[in-house]
């Protein structure tokens, strides 16, 4: 028997041994096993001609199919035929792991395409004591939510086994994670597993390490000022004559020394906001008035011209797309965000303008699309969101050779300027809270966020949360959005070196501005939502307004949950696009010119964007550090206790040794500077004070 088979039944007499040892004498602790539904599958295949597999990280040629003989054909619920391996020794493992723990299933699959692979391995549904899908696994940035907190409260551990390595982070506190049995870097005997688990069971969070170190960082550059300070004194004894001195104070300067400790933070660079219009095709409804094909038109591929009575106005955006402009065309203009996104940069890319002008057909597609989302129907009416979304994991199966990379996805709606989560509160009972703060900037509270691993996914809750947004005929449009929905991609990839990066992609449709029309009757909630969405729309471009005047310091982002929401996209460090889209139509003409307004305002502002990444502190690098200091503080208290008998030379001498240990610690951090982004609150800097005192 292969390795490769015998692995699941030694797993299984290794986490027996496991849960013993850990047992209580009373023997009255229960441990639960919980398993991935990856761990149980090694290769799925879908045999829909027009579908595509984008969990392309376990794809295996077709002649290898002989090392899985236990396969299976699964019919979904949609009509879908799929081709299941089971793991080598599934059935053995499985028998022999429930003796000693309650088995539970999760997968971050929809239950739909779960259910019936599941009913496959266990017929009977006697052998998981529960199973968990997408509603009930719902991850936050890599942190198990809902999962494991709803397993019996009796159960005194839990212990998770994933083949996704943010899985690993900590867990809630009778969590016990375990990597994958299919890991080829982890040893599968007792002792490895035991120790695997147990170290992961004290992972604590990096943030305290970081904080040291740069306490560290201060109190080192706080010393290389006083040893400068007694180095360059004339009571120190040293004569200027010796060539050797000036060269040695040179060397530890403060000045020249200090931007070695910490590596200096990657300033980012300027861009303005690009705005784009869009003009729709008439309607039927508007084609009866022969002028208003002429009201509006693109001259050229950047320039608008409006007629009106009055004037004839001519405006210049980066780009305008006529009526006769396709999806693609609108969509190649803008995926320079999708590019970006996956490069590491904050992205953001939003609709604006009046009711029934296109915005969510520019964002989402035709209605019909949206009650189906799926991959490769009706690609040439596919809005901009599912194009995204097809980019993004086209560029991960790239990067995925040089970057591991885990993908996470929410669903936001502000409706009647509350905040409700799309994916969980179709109802709107639970209305959430904006916060902010130095780590995570503006977010949600209690926002719901998805792992997603194919487009299929995403498309699956972007269909979930359209069909519980809030929707009311209106007098330009029969199915219009009464609140603005934010889509939010979150990526986080980690390079070999062990570079994090973690970027964010807004993906927003705006409620459109809607005029109260005195002579039909309006229901109370229908003027409820028109006064919000107006008042917000308003305050948008009140911000726009003060973000593109100079010298205006205050831009009143919290006026408005929309703004507050937006305030990184606005004015942060987010590549931000913006759509106005227009209606040709003479009866629109004051709203047009409004949302044109907006957007020559809107195209002036400036952000400022950089790529966020951070580096894994390296606690060989704090001990350097620590070193160095209790060095320092021994030639420092050598100066102060005026002892006669240390020679010059002695002082030579361990100067030289402490320039060699600051010359390695320089060529690390020359390597570091050019790869690390720190944070504005993480930047060391010498204050005007201190450096004037160095000059004297």
């Amino acid at each position: 028997m292969s390795a490769t088979v015998a692995q699941y039944p030694v797993m299984a007499a290794s986490l027996g041994a496991f849960r013993k040892a850990h047992a209580t004498t009373e023997g009255s602790e229960r441990i639960a096993l919980v398993l991935d539904m990856d761990e149980c599958l090694v290769h799925t295949k879908i045999l829909s001609e027009k579908k595509q597999d984008y969990r392309q990280d376990e794809e295996r040629p077709e002649s290898t199919n002989f090392d899985y003989p236990e396969s299976f054909q699964v019919v979904m619920e949609d009509g879908e035929r799929v081709i299941v391996n089971k793991r080598p020794g599934l059935d053995v493992f499985l028998k022999e792991a429930s003796v000693h723990f309650d088995l539970y299933v999760f997968t971050a699959g929809l239950e739909m395409y779960g259910k019936p692979i599941l009913d496959v391995l266990d017929p009977t549904n006697t052998l998981f004591k529960g199973r968990f899908f997408r509603t009930s696994c719902t991850m936050k940035r890599g942190f198990f939510m809902k999962d494991l907190r709803s397993i019996r409260s009796d159960l005194s551990k839990v212990v998770l086994v994933d083949n996704n390595p943010v899985s690993f982070l900590p867990q809630p506190s009778n969590g016990i994670p375990v990597p994958s049995f299919y890991d080829d870097v982890h040893d599968r005997t007792l002792e490895s597993l035991t120790k695997v688990v147990m170290t992961l069971r004290n992972v604590t969070d990096v943030r305290p390490r970081l904080h040291q170190l740069f306490r560290l960082a201060d109190l080192l550059a706080e010393h290389r000022k006083l040893l400068w300070t007694i180095m360059t004194s004339p009571c120190c004894g040293h004569s200027w004559s010796d060539p050797k001195v000036p060269h040695l104070c040179s060397m530890i300067e403060p000045s020249t020394t200090l931007e070695t400790v910490i590596p200096s933070r990657n300033k980012g660079f300027a861009e303005a906001i690009q705005v784009f219009i869009r003009i729709r095709p008439l309607i039927d409804r508007e084609t009866s008035n022969a002028s208003s094909s002429h009201f509006i038109r693109a001259t050229s591929n950047d320039t608008i011209e409006v007629q009106t009575a009055e004037s004839n106005i001519k405006c210049k955006y980066d780009a305008v797309f006529g009526p006769s402009m396709s999806q693609e065309d609108v969509y190649d203009q803008v995926k320079e965000c999708t590019e970006a996104f996956l490069n590491g940069f904050n992205a953001t890319l939003f609709a604006y303008g009046q009711t029934g002008s296109g915005k969510s057909y520019t964002m989402f597609g035709a209605e019909a699309d949206i009650s189906r989302f799926r991959p490769g129907l009706a690609k040439s009416q596919a809005g901009i969101i599912p194009r995204a979304i097809k980019d993004i994991f086209a560029g991960m199966i790239k990067m995925s050779s040089e970057q591991e990379c885990s993908l996470y996805c929410s669903f936001v709606q502000i409706y009647n300027e509350n905040i409700y989560d799309l994916l969980r509160d179709g109802n709107m009972d639970k209305p959430l809270t904006i916060h902010e703060d130095r780590t995570n900037g503006i977010y949600v509270e209690g926002l719901s966020e998805y792992v997603v691993r194919s487009v299929h996914d995403c498309l699956a809750l972007l269909q979930c949360g359209e069909e519980n947004r809030a929707v009311r005929a209106t007098h330009m449009n029969l199915v219009s959005s009464r609140s603005h929905s934010a889509f939010q991609i979150f990526l986080e990839s980690k390079r070999k070196d062990g570079t994090l990066t973690k970027s964010k992609f807004n993906l927003v449709d705006l409620a459109g501005s809607e005029k109260w029309h005195g002579d039909s009757a309006m229901q109370y909630n229908h003027v409820s939502e028109m006064t919000n969405i107006n008042l917000s729309l308003h305050t948008l471009g009140r911000c726009i307004g003060a973000l593109s005047t100079k010298g205006n310091s205050h831009v009143p982002y919290r006026d408005s949950k929309l703004t507050r929401l937006l305030q990184d996209s606005l004015g942060g460090n987010t590549k931000t696009r913006i759509i106005a889209t227009l209606s040709p139509s003479i009866d629109c003409v004051d709203e047009s010119i409004s949302t044109l307004k907006f957007a020559d305002r809107a195209k002036q502002v400036m952000v400022c964007v950089r790529v966020n990444e951070q580096r894994v502190i390296d606690p060989a690098y704090v001990d350097k550090l620590e070193q160095e200091i209790n060095q320092l503080r021994g030639i420092i208290s050598s100066f102060g206790s005026n002892n006669e008998e240390a020679s010059s030379n002695q002082v030579e001498s361990q100067l030289v040794k402490l320039l060699k240990e600051n010359s390695e610690l320089k060529a690390q951090n020359a390597k570091l500077t050019k790869e690390c982004d720190e944070r504005p609150n993480n930047r060391i800097g010498t204050s005007p004070e201190s450096m004037d005192l160095d000059r004297k």
